[in-house]
């Protein structure tokens, strides 16, 4: 996961979010603030236990504290408002059905 800078296409040092190995990332949204929601299918993210549904700040270090775990694959994310929307091939959330 990279951030690029719009007009020059240049990778934007400063903005270090990863999804460790081994790991894929098959949705981005952005949230109003600023912060960008990732899913996709890995198991850590920003060297945290995240399950395929991270939040990452505007800076790019972890949300900590947005930890929802879905227990399968996440490949769509919308935002609207203050709601996210989730979809993929899972079973639980957030430890629910």
């Amino acid at each position: 996961m990279a951030k690029l800078d719009f007009l020059t296409a240049a990778r934007d040092p400063g903005f270090d979010a990863q999804v460790q190995s081994s790991g894929a990332v098959y949705a981005i949204a952005r949230q109003p603030d600023g912060k960008v929601i990732v899913g996709g299918d890995f198991w850590f993210a920003g060297g945290l236990p995240r399950q395929n549904l991270a939040r990452i700040n505007p800076d790019g270090t972890l949300d900590p504290f947005w930890s929802p775990d879905p227990d399968g694959i996440v490949n769509a994310i919308a935002v609207e408002g203050t709601s996210v929307f989730v979809g993929g091939i899972f079973h639980r959330h957030s430890g629910l059905p």
